[in-house]
């Protein structure tokens, strides 16, 4: 099989972003990710960290049920078999959130994934976000570090 190229990797970011974000197409996941990828996001939000394909879909199930929500990427660019997507993540928060209680207040906020590629898979997932506008949307204090 040929090595992935910076136009494959972006397409895959994208069905990665679209279609198990946005679509909750978990078996997808199965196909595009490295069954040891590793996610990180901002100690803000929890410092969550996933390590695994199990996981990383045991989170995507939390932030769904947790919100209605669409990622929608704003710009994606690659290189180095990296993909970097700014992105805008438009949602209503309809359930428990890092034990905060649904508010039912829409919410917008803006971050980025930087995915890492081998072996044509995602194995590493990176995302910064507004995690301090997200918790003033929805008119609460931000959880405290443990």
């Amino acid at each position: 099989m040929a090595a992935h190229n910076d136009v494959d990797n972006v397409a895959t970011a994208k069905r990665f972003i679209e279609e198990v974000f946005n679509e909750d197409n978990l078996f997808l996941a199965d196909e595009i990710c490295a069954p040891d990828i590793v996610c990180s996001e901002p100690p803000s939000a929890g410092g969550v960290v996933t390590n695994g394909i199990e996981e990383l879909k045991q989170y995507l199930v939390a932030i769904r049920t947790a919100f209605d929500y669409k990622i929608i990427i704003d710009e994606i660019s690659a290189g180095d078999n990296k993909v970097t997507a700014r992105w805008t993540f438009n949602a209503t928060h309809h359930g428990e959130f890092l034990g905060v209680a649904a508010t039912g207040k829409k919410v917008i906020n803006k971050g980025i994934f930087i995915l890492t590629f081998a072996q044509d898979k995602i194995v590493d997932s990176y995302s910064m976000w507004d995690t301090l506008n997200l918790w003033w949307e929805l008119g609460v204090d931000p959880p405290q570090p443990s």
